[in-house]
């Protein structure tokens, strides 16, 4: 065996010789080593036992289980009997390298560049304790709305018998491979890193002014996903390996490192984590590389604990006295980043047209137009205010022309689950009546109960209530 003690073997003459018989002794240099490598006999020792030990050569190679090697002997003399007389012995060798894959986590990491997102991931596993935990950070960038404003941390925990090899987080934090080879190759070895194809469900969720589809509350599917970064990625192609590493006799001791993210499918997949396993493929010339029987997983926890679904406006009412509509979400919000009080409707809502340039609207001129559209739907004056986390009222200003059936949008990038969330709510409501609103009150006179079919009637009508706009009769 390549790590076990020497071997040796005896040597004799079978007769004696005329003259002196030297006979040298070789293997082959990568394989064996032998001592001495240089036998003499003659005339008066040519009877003696000549003792060669023989070992393995301890490379870092994978090599079959066994493979062999020869020691030969060549001998030279003036005795035409033993000149020229070779021999071979051949030697089973045991190799004790194997051919494989070692994959080992980066930390702590620290990758990301730019304003956009930074993510660091902190792993610690205390001894006495049977959870493992992982904290990602994110600088959570909402949209070109709003400035990114600070850093957000998940903090991740898994049994140690379920904790998964690597933690990304969709479209944020990334967490960090290092692959290298536990032996020596004899061809480069090439180790690719698949994207994990793997279909998951989901309802869209929506946000105009984040790349995505449009859309909130459809049902929707994603195949691909994970990604990488860095300076083993793979760019362009068909997706379907996202990592590509060459190992060579020189470099297949040092680690090569893989950064791993999850893509932001945009989907709410009723659930913060699901996992995907990557089979790593691997392609060499090398006959135990290219035919290992077992190629490791990369197993990745895929979180979307900073991303999950925004609210959704599910409704917009008018009040009874018709002076404000009510807009009601289905969950709590982050009260559009609002600070309380009143503030211009604007910021949040719009007419359905104002918003038809989904490229456009998160831009200047989109706000300006949406202010001048908002002040002709809600009055001149109109004001908001939230009424909770999950209402909000529109008061309205003079003269406004909405009335049940206008559809209201929400001005993208703003409302969400909480300030930490990256998807903001988008959507349309459609405006209803109230349910208990003003009807309005025939008064004939003091006295009068009834009108005769020829009796004169006019017409006055007078305003209680009506939400500051001006009144109108018309007959049904």
């Amino acid at each position: 065996g390549e790590s076990d003690a020497e071997g040796a073997f005896f040597v004799e003459l079978s007769s004696q010789p005329r003259a002196a018989v030297l006979c040298s002794v070789a293997a082959p240099a990568d394989q064996l080593t032998v001592f001495p490598d240089v036998l003499a006999f003659d005339e008066r020792s040519w009877e003696d036992v000549m003792l060669i030990e023989v070992s393995a050569v301890d490379d870092e190679i994978a090599e079959a289980r066994p493979h062999a090697a020869n020691v030969t002997l060549a001998c030279e003399s003036a005795d035409p009997a033993y000149d020229g007389l070779t021999a071979a012995l051949r030697v089973s060798i045991m190799d004790n390298d194997e051919a494989g894959l070692l994959l080992e986590r980066e930390e702590p990491i620290s990758v990301g560049t730019g304003s956009a997102e930074q993510s660091v991931f902190i792993r610690a596993v205390d001894p006495a304790s049977d959870v493992w935990t992982t904290e990602a950070c994110i600088a959570v960038c909402q949209n070109s709305i709003n400035a990114c404003p600070r850093d957000v941390c998940n903090v991740f925990s898994y049994p140690k018998a379920s904790a998964p090899f690597l933690v990304a987080v969709e479209g944020g934090a990334t967490d960090v491979v290092a692959v290298s080879l536990t032996s020596e190759p004899v061809a480069p070895v090439t180790v690719r890193v698949p994207s994990a194809t793997q279909v998951i469900t989901g309802t869209v969720v929506a946000d105009a002014c984040v790349a995505g589809p449009a859309g909130s509350g459809q049902s929707g599917a994603s195949q691909a996903q994970l990604e990488s970064s860095g300076p083993n990625a793979v760019t362009g192609g068909d997706g379907t390996f996202i990592a590509d590493l060459t190992f060579t006799a020189e470099n297949w001791f040092e680690p090569q490192v893989v950064i791993v993210g999850a893509r932001d499918d945009r989907l709410d997949e009723a659930g913060d984590e699901h996992r995907v396993s990557a089979q790593l493929v691997l392609v060499s010339e090398d006959v135990a590389y290219g035919s290992m029987a077992t190629v490791p997983l990369l197993e990745v926890s895929i979180r979307e604990d900073a991303f999950t679904a925004p609210p959704v406006l599910s409704s917009a009412k008018f009040d009874n006295e018709l002076t404000s509509l009510t807009l009601t979400f289905d969950r709590d919000t982050n009260a559009g980043g609002s600070a309380g009080g009143a503030f211009a409707c604007s910021e949040l809502l719009s007419p359905v047209a104002a918003l038809a340039d989904t490229v456009s609207q998160c831009n200047v001129p989109a706000i300006a137009a949406r202010r001048s559209a908002v002040a002709t739907l809600f009055g001149a004056g109109s004001s908001c205010q939230w009424q909770s986390r999950r209402q909000l009222q529109v008061r309205f200003g003079r003269a406004p022309t909405v009335l049940p059936g206008h559809s209201i949008a929400l001005v993208p990038g703003k409302v969400k689950a909480s300030s930490a969330a990256r998807l903001s709510s988008a959507g349309v409501v459609n405006v209803t009546a109230a349910a208990n609103g003003i009807l309005p009150v025939a008064d004939i006179g003091p006295g009068s109960r009834t009108i005769g079919r020829c009796d004169k009637l006019t017409v006055s009508v007078r305003e209680a209530g009506g939400g500051n706009r001006p009144l109108a009769c018309q007959w049904s």
